[in-house]
């Protein structure tokens, strides 16, 4: 490494925390990290952060119509503090946020661009000298009110607040009556592409929206809105009084960046309140990532539930299923890697301190050369339950994941590729362990599997535990997969 250019790279960041960057030092900037891996490095090791993620999406499905405010808004400071890592905490001011932003995101887009560029060279790469990689979002718009379709915001410029990170990716949204909730804000880099896969399994109304977010203070452009109003297939366990309700996979969309300069896109999850306040009939959902790989991005919404009796607030289940997300990364002439065996991403996998239970009835699941599986799973059972993924071939447990160290239903999420050049099969077991105070002398016991929902591409399973109250919601398994490999550029469906 330049010695000379990591000194300059210090004092850049330096500036940027002390509040004195000027427009010049953040051009100069740009220019050490735009072609410098080894200065990359450096900079992620300064600057520790995981805003906004490169991902590839796909089109538009519904138009790109901008989202225009139609009720006034007032200017408020976001509510919600930032939680960036590191040494973001100094920051104090909105200026120094803003700044602090767009180093984030400039340097977000470049490791992702090279991320693309290492695995496939584009077909017609774009010239250094067109690439705008400063263009990037620092502050986001406020939103206005939420209906069926998703959030509107204020068109005022003077209405945006700086971006305020809150994870892997999630930002925090200013909404005008002064709340604040979570959004999914990430990057599209020149020449990268991604497919976005919505599901949904809610008694309630719930809507995913899609929204380009500019750094010219222009309005959102919505992209895309899903939303499970609706008749359709119904899963065995359903309310019976959600009459007019849809589930499974509602919809794709995909988007390819052919421009020289990144992109940003905004998620958001929204619902309609069981017993809604006049006026007030929708709002946004809580939010939480469950999955961020390279590979894949997996999000889930959880709406507020039933309505609450008189005097009460709602009460929401936590298991961030009612809507989720999976976005999946493509590039053009992607060869992945071949493996002999499968390939396997997730949340550190639980501790098993008990032999596997004797499997008789396992959930058998062959994945094509290229093909891929998205498994979610959460739990509603005081008694211990567990999921294992079983690899078919060596009898090895590649995932798994428990309720015994967790009072959360949801349970987390992993993603399964075969990239060899076989068809390759995978099991998934569901167990569980008597109630007691010694857990670790009850073996693990097999549960009873009964396949809740089913369409093409996407499964919900349900299994019951040794109490056998028949809910079948001891474990859920929600199975999403498909083919996601060189995906078409711009398609939609």
């Amino acid at each position: 490494m330049d010695v000379k250019k990591e000194r300059d790279l210090d004092r850049l960041v330096s500036a940027m925390y002390d509040d004195g960057a000027s427009e010049q030092d953040m051009r100069r900037l740009e220019s050490l990290l735009k072609e410098d891996p080894a200065l990359q490095t450096r900079y992620w090791q300064m600057v520790s952060t995981h805003v906004a993620l490169g991902v590839t999406v796909g089109a538009s499905r519904d138009g790109d119509a901008p989202i225009s405010a139609r009720v006034d808004s007032q200017r408020r400071q976001t509510s919600r503090p930032s939680i960036l890592r590191g040494s973001f905490d100094r920051f104090n001011s909105p200026r120094a946020t803003r700044l602090a932003a767009a180093v984030v995101f400039v340097a977000a887009c470049l490791g992702t661009w090279n991320h693309l560029r290492r695995q496939a060279p584009m077909d017609a790469p774009q010239e250094a000298s067109k690439q705008s990689l400063l263009w990037t979002v620092d502050r986001m718009p406020t939103i206005t009110h939420v209906s069926w379709n998703g959030p509107s915001f204020s068109d005022e410029a003077e209405q945006r607040q700086p971006v305020a990170a809150v994870g892997a990716g999630a930002v925090s949204l200013q909404v005008k009556q002064g709340r604040s909730a979570d959004g999914y804000l990430f990057c599209l880099p020149p020449g990268a592409s991604v497919e976005l896969v919505a599901t949904f399994d809610a008694t309630g109304e719930n809507c995913l929206s899609v929204a380009e977010i500019t750094s010219d203070d222009r309005p959102p452009v919505r992209k895309a809105t899903f939303n499970n109003s609706g008749v359709g297939p119904r899963p065995l366990d359903a309310n019976p009084a959600a009459k007019n309700r849809r589930y499974g996979v509602l919809g794709r969309w995909s988007e390819f960046n052919s421009t020289s300069s990144p992109r940003f896109f905004l998620l958001t999850g929204s619902h309609k309140l069981a017993a809604p306040n006049p006026g007030e009939d929708w709002q946004l959902s809580e939010m939480t990532v469950l999955l961020s790989q390279d590979e894949v991005i997996h999000i889930g919404w959880d709406d507020s539930g039933p309505a609450p009796a008189e005097g009460e607030a709602y009460h929401q289940d936590d298991d961030f299923d009612d809507l989720a997300a999976t976005l999946f990364l493509s590039s053009a002439g992607f060869s992945a890697v071949d493996e002999n065996s499968l390939h396997v991403i997730g949340e550190d996998m639980m501790a098993i301190d008990q032999p596997l239970p004797e499997i008789g009835d396992a959930y058998r699941v062959t994945l094509a050369p290229g093909e891929m599986a998205l498994l979610k799973v959460a739990a509603q059972a005081s008694a211990p339950n567990a999921l294992f993924l079983i690899d078919a071939q060596s009898g090895s447990v590649r995932w798994a994941t428990s309720n015994r160290t967790t009072r959360s239903l949801n349970l987390g999420a992993a993603a399964v590729f075969n990239r060899s050049a076989f068809p390759r099969e995978f099991l998934i077991v569901a167990a569980n362990q008597a109630k007691s105070e010694d857990k670790a002398a009850s073996p693990w016991k097999e549960s009873v599997r009964k396949i809740l929902y089913e369409q093409a591409g996407y499964v919900i399973l349900g299994y019951e535990d040794a109490r056998r109250d028949e809910d079948f919601n001891d474990i859920r398994v929600s199975l999403l997969r498909g083919s996601y490999a060189n995906l078409p550029a711009g398609s939609g469906t």
